[in-house]
C-alpha cells in the first residue's frame, strides 16, 4: 500500500501541471507553510526550460513505480526488485526537487521489501530462444 501512495503521489501531485507551468515562463508557486514546491538542488541549478524538462522526466518513474507496485501487490519478487533498482534514480529526484516526504516513505519501503522478501513470489517469466 505505501508503494502506491508513493507511485500515485508522484504522479497525481502535479508533476505534468508544475511542468506545464514552469516551462511557461512562470515561478514555483508556493503555499502558506511550505513555501515554493520543488525548489531543490535542480531549481538552483537549471534554467526554467531545463527545470520544466526535469520535472517532466520524473513521469516516466511515477510509471515504473506504479508498474512495480501492481506487481508487488501481487506479492511478486520482481516488483520488490524493480523499486530498489529505481532507488538511485528516486534518491537524485528527491534531492534534486527538495521533495520532504518520499526519503521517509522511501526508506520505510525499503524495509518492508527486505521484511517480506523471503515470502514473495519468485518470477514465473521465463525467456527463451
Amino acid at each position: 500500500m505505501l508503494t502506491w501512495i508513493f507511485a500515485v503521489g508522484w504522479l497525481l501531485l502535479g508533476n505534468a501541471p508544475l511542468a506545464v507551468w514552469v516551462l511557461s515562463g512562470r515561478p514555483l508557486p508556493a503555499l502558506p507553510i511550505i513555501g515554493e514546491l520543488n525548489n531543490g538542488a535542480f531549481y538552483y541549478w537549471f534554467s526554467y526550460r531545463v527545470f520544466g524538462y526535469l520535472i517532466l522526466a520524473s513521469v516516466p518513474l511515477g510509471v515504473a513505480e506504479v508498474l512495480a507496485a501492481r506487481a508487488l501487490w501481487r506479492g511478486e519478487r520482481r516488483g520488490a526488485a524493480q523499486l530498489i533498482w529505481l532507488c538511485p534514480l528516486e534518491i537524485a529526484t528527491w534531492i534534486g526537487f527538495a521533495w520532504p516526504i518520499p526519503p521517509l516513505l522511501g526508506v520505510a519501503r525499503f524495509l518492508l521489501i527486505l521484511q517480506a522478501w523471503p515470502q514473495l513470489k519468485p518470477s514465473t517469466v521465463r525467456i527463451t530462444a
